[in-house]
This record gives structure tokens, C-alpha cells and sequence, in this order.
């Protein structure tokens, strides 16, 4: 008669320490992966908003003052910060940026609006009507009353909150009196 042994052991169906130990830290890797690149464009979607919140203040400011300067009649005063016109209905509308608050306010019949926030520089520059026919170069003008063209450019920066970057903003226009 034949005897065989018959093995008592049988493999279980699950997985060893070992296996379940790697698979971990293969997940674990994967995980903070995803989780890194989920905060990054979070951040980058924040900075993004935050820039367009900002060119949108910064258009319809350039709108605002390119509107009052086409309609005015004439520069009543101006100088590199602050800019006087006389309006149509021969009311002053004055634009004065302040280095130290950094903001752009206008004020007309006593009612005042802010209308940039964090602008690190901003300068009007003034020019007169050309003098030459078929000569399109402006030339730059003493007195107010002689103004035809008036240009402006600023920088404005914002910090992002909880960010290390910034938004920053660049704009510049010549604008021309329509008016007289």
C-alpha cells in the first residue's frame, strides 16, 4: 500500500505584510502627488482671478479717464501727478494720484472716487497740437491751454494673499481733447 502525505498547509488568498506594506507606500506616493498638484493650480486659479479682478479695475479706470478727457473743453492745470480739466458743463473734474496711499482719486462737484488701488507709479504727461502739417510727433507743452494730448501711464502691484506672487498691471494711453 501506497501512503502519501498530504500537506496540511494551504496558501491563503490574501496578500502578505509585505505587499500590503509596499502598496501602501506606492498609494501614499501617489496621493501626495496629486494632492501637490491639486494645491498648485488651486494657487495658480487664485493668482489668475486675482489678475483679472485687478486688469478689470485697471480698464475701467483708463475708460473713466479717457471719457473725461475727450469730453472736456480744455487742461485747466496739470502737472506729472495731478490732472484739472474743465468739463462740458464747465465743471472741474480733477484726477490726483497720491504716491503714499497709492491710489488714483478723482473728484468732481465734490463727490470723490477712488479708482486704482496699489499703484507703485503714475504720471501724466502733457502735449500740445502739432505744429507742422504731416507731422504726427507730439511736442511737449508749457501751458495748460495749449494741451491737445494728454498721456498717463501707471504700474500698479498687489500682492496675493497667502501666495508669494503678485498681480501687476501695466497701462498707458495718449488720449486726444475731442473738444474746441
Amino acid at each position: 500500500m501506497d501512503c502519501k502525505i498530504a500537506s496540511t498547509t494551504r496558501r491563503s488568498s490574501g496578500f502578505t505584510l509585505v505587499e500590503v506594506l509596499i502598496a501602501s507606500a506606492v498609494a501614499s506616493m501617489v496621493m501626495g502627488v496629486v494632492a501637490t498638484t491639486v494645491v498648485d493650480v488651486a494657487y495658480a486659479l487664485k493668482a489668475i482671478e486675482s489678475y483679472n479682478d485687478y486688469e478689470s479695475e485697471s480698464q475701467i479706470a483708463l475708460d473713466r479717464l479717457s471719457r473725461d478727457i475727450r469730453q472736456s473743453y480744455r487742461v485747466d492745470t496739470g502737472n506729472a501727478t495731478a490732472l484739472s480739466l474743465v468739463s462740458t458743463n464747465s465743471s472741474r473734474i480733477v484726477y490726483n494720484y497720491n504716491a503714499s496711499s497709492k491710489e488714483l482719486v478723482r473728484t468732481e462737484n465734490g463727490v470723490t472716487q477712488t479708482l486704482l488701488h496699489n499703484c507703485s507709479e503714475l504720471q501724466f504727461a502733457y502735449f500740445q497740437r502739432n505744429p507742422l502739417t504731416a507731422v504726427y510727433d507730439q511736442f511737449p507743452t508749457g501751458n495748460p491751454l495749449t494741451t491737445k494730448l494728454v498721456e498717463v501711464s501707471w504700474h500698479c502691484v498687489r500682492p496675493q494673499r497667502n501666495i508669494t506672487t503678485t498681480s501687476s498691471d501695466f497701462q498707458s494711453a495718449k488720449i486726444v481733447i475731442r473738444k474746441e
